[in-house]
């Protein structure tokens, strides 16, 4: 029987993600817990989802029922029941760590290049990362890591206004009059829904070097969208790591005026990087508008590991669902010639910057090829 390409994707990427201490467990036995998360060993009302919080580490358990070809268990504690992931539990004859390798920094998962030595400028800050481009006046990318306990809080954006980045020189960003009347909306990069946690984290999201200009059936339609989605992984117990910025890319003619054709929402629409063939002021052509926007994007969850990417046309004209622009990140960094998450080991690297498989729990197609 012949097997597809995706099934054979499916198959590899099972064997990668099978837990290190590959051992078969049997109900019954007794195991110690143990994770590498400091909150503690997550525990799961229902396999992969539903995180209820965390048992302490060295817990013990019993195991009472498997799942995803032994990849979960389900285990009791203390009379209580939970499942918990394979690779988190360990019985009396296998090496227990004080501390669960990896060869992932994570500290470096936002360190991806800039270029400083030419138009481009680094600038960090606790809260986000930004690479900004001062000849087109924008942010080629800005980088973020949200976790569960540091995302949601009073911070109101209706309280903010935008102001401009003291770290750059006034003439190299937006003025907020240039947007005033442009047809184009201010578009963030790192969120402010994402930053609510405290009121100067969402003002300072408020920031031109945060920005872009967005179409705004782009920036409210399936943009806000996705990135509701991508909290709503952070309030699952998920921890991600994302970079969300723009791309400059050659764009067929009939995609730079309306009526726009319905394949312009697509990346097979689009040719080359160039430089931005459209500004933001037409007289004095300041700020380059760029023609995609792109997001990407690792999820961790209980030791496990998915990598997402979405770009989406910079027109004026509804998107329709997010899920329709799905990609490879792999594809994203070439398009960017940028290697976004250098600092992840090799194996988790390559399966998931080449994961197309869809981020929908429904498994709809991607309607872009």
């Amino acid at each position: 029987m012949l097997t597809s390409p995706r099934s054979l994707l499916i198959l590899i990427s099972i064997f990668l993600a099978a837990p290190a201490n590959a051992q078969p467990f049997d109900v019954g036995d007794e195991v110690i817990l143990r994770s590498d998360n400091p909150r503690g060993v997550p525990i799961h009302r229902l396999p992969r989802s539903s995180l209820v919080g965390f048992a302490e580490q060295g817990a013990s358990a019993v195991i009472e029922d498997t799942a995803r070809e032994g990849r979960w268990l389900r285990v009791t504690m203390d009379d209580a029941q939970a499942w918990v992931l394979a690779s988190n539990a360990f019985t009396s004859d296998m090496e227990i760590p004080n501390e669960r390798p990896s060869d992932t920094d994570r500290t470096l998962l936002l360190d991806a290049p800039c270029e400083e030595t030419g138009p481009r400028e680094r600038l960090t800050h606790p809260l986000f990362v930004v690479c900004f481009d001062t000849s087109w006046r924008i942010p080629l990318w800005v980088a973020y890591r949200l976790s569960p306990n540091a995302m949601s809080g009073p911070g109101d954006r209706k309280k903010s206004s935008w102001e401009q980045d003291t770290r750059i020189a006034p003439l190299l960003q937006a003025f907020d009059r240039e947007y005033v009347g442009s047809g184009w909306h201010r578009g963030h990069m790192a969120p402010a829904e994402a930053f609510t946690r405290t009121q100067p984290a969402v003002d300072f999201t408020h920031q031109f070097s945060n920005a872009v200009p967005q179409s705004g059936s782009v920036n409210s339609g399936a943009w806000s969208k996705l990135e509701k989605h991508v909290r709503g992984f952070v309030e699952d117990g998920a921890t991600v790591w994302i970079f969300t910025g723009s791309l400059s890319l050659d764009l067929k003619k009939e995609c730079l005026e309306p009526p726009f054709d319905s394949s312009c929402r697509c990346l097979s629409a689009a040719g080359d990087r160039v430089e931005p063939e459209r500004r933001m002021d037409i007289r004095q052509r300041r700020i380059a508008v760029p023609s995609h926007t792109f997001k990407t994007f690792l999820v961790e969850q209980d030791g496990e590991w998915d990598g997402f990417a979405f770009v989406m046309t910079n027109i004026h004209r509804p998107m329709g669902s997010f899920f329709d622009y799905q990609y490879s990140i792999d594809r994203v960094e070439g398009l960017l010639g940028l290697d976004l998450y250098a600092s992840l080991d090799a194996a988790t690297e390559e399966t998931v910057e080449a994961n197309t498989i869809s981020i929908s729990s429904k498994r709809r197609r991607n309607r872009c090829p």
